[in-house]
C-alpha cells in the first residue's frame, strides 16, 4: 500500500514552496522504515507513527549516538521544551556524527528536521551515520544499516615484483602484441558461402621464435656493465644481389668496428656512420647552452664546478661572486650559511644585480626555478642574456664573453633642407602615378579607316606622303538624288573643315552603286 508524500513545512510560495515540494516527491519510505526499525532496536526508544515527530525534539537520536559512542552526549535535554533547547539536542546529535566519522556533505541542518523542511536529507544522515559506524567501530555488536564503506587495502610490493611491473607492456600498447579475430575471406560459387565464412576459424599467428644463447648473454653482460654494445649490430647491411643469393658468390664483410673505443662519442659516431642516411654529426654539434654558460661562469671565476650545473649554483655563492667580478661591489654582502633562506637571498641579490646590469625582465627566473631545481633551462636562459647585457652596458669589464653583443642605438640626425627635401619627395608607393607608361603606336594602314584616322590625328597619309604638299586636291563629286537636289541648290555649301589629305580623292575610298 502505497503512502501519500510527506508533508514539509517548507515555503508557503515562490522558491521554498517549489524545493519543498521536489524534496516530498523524492521521500522514500522504504528507507525511511529501515532508519525507523535501526534506530528503535539501537536506542531502545519508540519513535512514533509520525517519523519526523518523533526525532524533531532531538532526544532519541542522542539516546542513538550515545548507544554507538557512551558518552559522546553528555548532556541531553529533556524537561523543558523550549524550541532553542530542543535545537540544540540536534546540533549535539549532529557533532556526535562528525566526531564517529560521518562525512560533512551528508549532515543536515538543524531546521531540516526541527522545521521538518527536508525529511529526506535526515534518513540519509542515518544511513551515512550506519556505514561509518560499521567502519569506524568494528567492536559495536548491534545491528547494521547499510553497506559497509570499503577500507584502504595498501599492498605492497618487492624490489623484484615492481622491477618486472616495470618492464610489462602497457595496456595501451597491447594492441599490437594480439592480432584481432577476424574471419577469413573466400571468394566461391557455392552457395553455402556465407555458412562457410561462419565456420571458418581464425588462426592467430605463432609466437616469435626465442632469442638465441649468444644474444641473451650479451643483453646480460651489458645490463651488467661487463661489456659494451657493438656497434656491428646495428650496421646497415645492405640486400644481397640474385648473384649473391643464388650463386657462390659471398657478400663483403660489414664494417668493422673501431678498435679501444672506449670513448662514449666515438661509439655513438660509429654506429651513425653504419645506419644509411644518418650523417656522424653527434661530435661535431657543439657543446649546448648549459656547457657554454658553464664554462664562462668557470672561466671568470677561475675556478671549476665540483658538482652539476644546477647543485653548483643552487645556494648563490657562485652567481654573487660572478656578478662582483664583473662589477666590483655589486653585491656587497654574500651569505655563506647552509639555512634555505640564506641562500635564497643570495639568489635574490644576483637577481637585483642582473636587473642593475640592464638584463631585461623577462630574461629573469624565479628563486625557486634555482634552489628548487625546478627550471634549470630558464637559469640558463638568464646566463646567456647575461652575458649579452656585460657586452653592452659594462664596457669596463675585460674578461671572457659569452654570446652576441646586444645592438646599440644609431640615432642619425638631418638637417632642415634634407627634412623638407623628404617631405616633398614623391612617396615609394606613389612612383607608379608619376610616370606614363611607354606605348608604341598601332600601325593600321591596312584598315579602310586608315585615311580618316590620320586625318584626325595630324598625320600623313601614304598618299599625301607620295605626292608631297604642292598637290592640289581634287573635287569631290557627291551624288545627289532627286530630292536632295532640289534642296542642295538653295542652301549655300560652307566650306568643309576636315583637312586636305581627308578630302583628297585619293585618301577616300570609292562606292560605286550597282544597278
Amino acid at each position: 500500500m502505497s503512502r501519500p508524500p510527506v508533508q514539509t513545512r517548507g515555503g508557503g510560495y515562490g522558491l521554498d514552496a517549489e524545493l519543498a515540494r521536489r524534496a516530498a516527491e523524492r521521500y522514500d519510505y522504504e528507507m525511511e522504515d529501515e532508519a525507523r526499525d535501526w534506530i528503535e532496536a539501537v536506542a531502545h526508544k519508540d519513535i512514533g507513527e509520525d517519523f519526523g515527530e518523533g526525532l524533531r525534539d532531538g532526544v532519541v537520536l542522542c539516546a542513538l549516538v550515545n548507544a554507538i559512542h557512551p558518552g559522546i552526549v553528555p548532556r541531553v535535554e529533556t524537561k523543558s521544551k523550549m524550541p532553542f533547547k530542543l535545537m540544540e539536542n540536534v546540533s549535539a546529535f549532529l557533532r556526535a556524527c562528525r566526531k564517529i566519522g560521518v562525512n560533512e556533505f551528508d549532515l543536515f541542518e538543524t531546521v531540516d528536521l526541527f522545521e521538518l523542511k527536508d525529511l529526506g536529507h535526515v534518513v540519509r544522515c542515518i544511513f551515512a551515520l550506519g556505514r561509518a559506524v560499521q567502519k569506524n567501530y568494528p567492536d559495536f555488536a548491534g545491528p547494521a544499516l547499510g553497506v559497509k564503506e570499503a577500507v584502504k587495502n595498501e599492498r605492497t610490493f618487492t624490489e623484484e615484483k615492481l622491477n618486472e611491473a616495470r618492464n610489462a607492456p602497457a595496456l595501451v600498447n597491447l594492441g599490437s602484441l594480439r592480432t584481432m579475430a577476424r574471419l577469413d575471406i573466400a571468394r566461391t560459387n557455392s552457395v553455402t558461402f556465407g555458412a562457410e565464412a561462419q565456420t571458418s576459424f581464425h588462426r592467430a599467428p605463432p609466437p616469435p621464435p626465442p632469442p638465441s644463447d649468444e644474444k641473451v648473454e650479451l643483453v646480460t653482460q651489458v645490463r651488467a656493465g661487463k661489456a659494451l654494445f657493438e656497434p656491428t649490430s646495428l650496421m646497415y647491411k645492405p640486400e644481397r644481389t640474385v648473384a649473391e643469393r643464388f650463386g657462390d658468390l659471398t657478400p663483403s664483410p660489414p664494417k668493422p668496428a673501431p678498435e679501444n673505443s672506449e670513448n662514449v662519442a666515438e661509439l655513438a659516431n660509429a654506429v651513425a656512420s653504419s645506419i644509411p642516411g644518418l650523417s656522424p654529426a653527434l661530435a661535431a654539434a657543439g657543446p649546448t647552452a648549459e656547457e657554454e654558460a658553464q664554462e664562462w661562469i668557470e672561466s671568470v671565476l677561475g675556478e671549476q664546478f665540483l658538482a652539476s650545473f644546477g647543485d653548483s649554483l643552487k645556494d648563490g655563492v657562485l652567481l654573487c661572486h660572478l656578478m662582483n667580478k664583473i662589477r666590483p661591489g655589486l653585491i656587497p654582502r654574500i651569505q655563506t650559511s647552509p639555512m634555505p633562506f640564506k641562500q635564497m637571498e643570495n639568489i635574490t641579490a644576483f637577481l637585483r644585480a642582473c636587473r642593475a646590469v640592464g638584463v631585461a625582465e623577462f630574461d629573469l627566473f624565479e628563486t625557486v626555478d634555482l634552489f628548487e631545481l625546478k627550471k634549470v633551462p630558464l637559469v640558463v636562459k638568464c646566463v646567456h642574456a647575461l652575458g649579452r647585457a656585460v657586452q653592452k652596458h659594462v664596457p669596463e669589464f675585460d674578461g671572457p664573453t659569452l654570446g652576441a653583443k646586444i645592438a646599440t642605438a644609431n640615432k642619425r640626425t638631418f638637417s632642415e633642407a634634407q627634412l623638407k627635401e623628404a617631405a616633398a619627395a614623391v612617396p615609394i608607393l606613389a612612383h607608379g602615378s608619376s610616370q606614363i607608361m611607354e606605348r608604341r603606336p598601332f600601325d593600321r594602314s591596312a584598315s579602310v579607316t586608315f585615311a580618316y584616322d590620320a586625318g584626325v590625328s595630324g598625320l600623313e597619309s601614304p598618299a599625301d606622303a607620295a605626292a608631297g604638299s604642292s598637290a592640289k586636291p581634287a573635287p569631290v563629286e557627291e551624288e545627289e538624288t532627286a530630292a536632295d537636289s532640289s534642296s542642295s541648290s538653295s542652301s549655300s555649301v560652307k566650306p568643309s573643315s576636315l583637312p586636305k589629305s581627308v578630302l583628297s580623292s585619293a585618301a577616300l575610298p570609292t562606292r560605286t552603286r550597282w544597278s
